[in-house]
């Protein structure tokens, strides 16, 4: 398992010259590469959208309360 590893980080070692190389190397296994990357965007995506959200809610109440603490 060990060779199969170090084997897919050798073969990562140049860069990208095209667009379409980023989905050929981001396949994994029988999930095409623009399944992978767009699971990535959105898992990524999610958590900065929950970090947006929450944080604007916590703007919103500390304006509210009129103080610059966040907890209590």
């Amino acid at each position: 398992m060990s060779s199969a590893i170090f084997d897919g980080e050798g073969n990562q070692t140049t860069p990208l010259h095209s667009f379409s190389q980023l989905f050929e190397r981001a396949t994994i296994g029988p999930l095409s590469g623009e399944f992978v990357v767009l699971c990535g965007l959105v898992f990524h995506g999610s958590w900065i959208l929950f970090a947006c959200l929450t944080w604007r809610q916590d703007v919103s109440t500390r304006r509210r309360r009129q103080s610059n603490i966040a907890m209590g």
